[in-house]
């Protein structure tokens, strides 16, 4: 919302409007991913012999599966993650301006935040994956180890970055981060099992699910946290 009764402009934004809006979109994402997942393995409960129904149907089912391969349900995902990733290199940057103590972990953040967008379209984890397994005979579990150890990682070098923050970022971050890597972690380890069985595609879609909070929650934390780091950027958290 644009503010223009004052001699300055100013742009205030509402987070709780902004995780309303975000959430109920990944919410019905959701849905229609469980729908489209139920018609393909179910395909006798949603027959039609009209050519440009079953078009349609088979478009829907490849639009909404949680598969890895890029369509409207990653790219939904490639949106929260860039949007995050964006509002992540603002405050670094003014975090850098001011000389803060902790501007090295707020840039790494960003980029970390970003390379999560890219991997998703892109599928760089995947490959370096495929080439362990193929290489190391490492087995099936490369992917959950590979994640596990990579959330270990994450939580070590960036525990006194969390340290320095209040209390409430303090679980907001913590709360954003937990969603996302459990949705990632239960990935790895459901893409284990086959994809014709119908708990596979609903674990898949719930674990998809998870990722969409973890940004979600990770960009209302954001918006929250930003006007201490910005003088002239104001969030309303009140209605209007």
């Amino acid at each position: 919302m644009m503010n223009t009764q004052n001699s300055e402009p100013s742009l205030i934004i509402q987070p709780k409007r902004i995780l309303y809006f975000l959430g109920g979109a990944g919410i019905i994402l959701v849905v229609l991913s469980f729908f489209s997942q139920y018609i393909r393995l179910f395909p006798d409960s949603f027959t039609t012999h009209i050519p440009f129904k079953a078009y349609l149907t088979d478009d829907f089912i490849s639009e909404f599966d949680f598969n890895g391969q890029p369509d409207i349900v990653i790219y939904y995902n490639v949106l929260l993650l860039n949007i995050a990733a964006c509002l992540l290199f603002v405050i670094a940057y003014f975090k850098n301006t001011i000389k803060d103590a902790y501007r090295t972990y707020w840039t790494a953040l960003a980029w970390i935040v970003l390379f999560f967008a890219i991997d998703n379209l892109a599928v760089i984890y995947k490959k370096i994956e495929v080439l362990f397994r193929d290489q190391f005979a490492t087995g099936k579990f490369t992917g959950a180890i590979g994640v596990g150890v990579a959330i270990i990682i994450f939580a070590a070098i960036f525990f006194r970055f969390w340290q320095h923050l209040d209390v409430k970022y303090k679980l907001l971050f913590i709360s954003s981060f937990a969603l996302y890597f459990a949705g990632t972690l239960g990935e790895k380890i459901t893409t284990i099992y086959s994809a014709k069985r119908f708990s596979y595609a609903l674990f898949l879609t719930l674990e998809q699910g998870l990722q969409y909070g973890g940004a979600t929650l990770l960009i209302y934390t954001l918006l929250l946290y930003m006007p201490s780091s910005f003088p002239r950027f104001f969030v309303s958290t009140k209605p209007n």
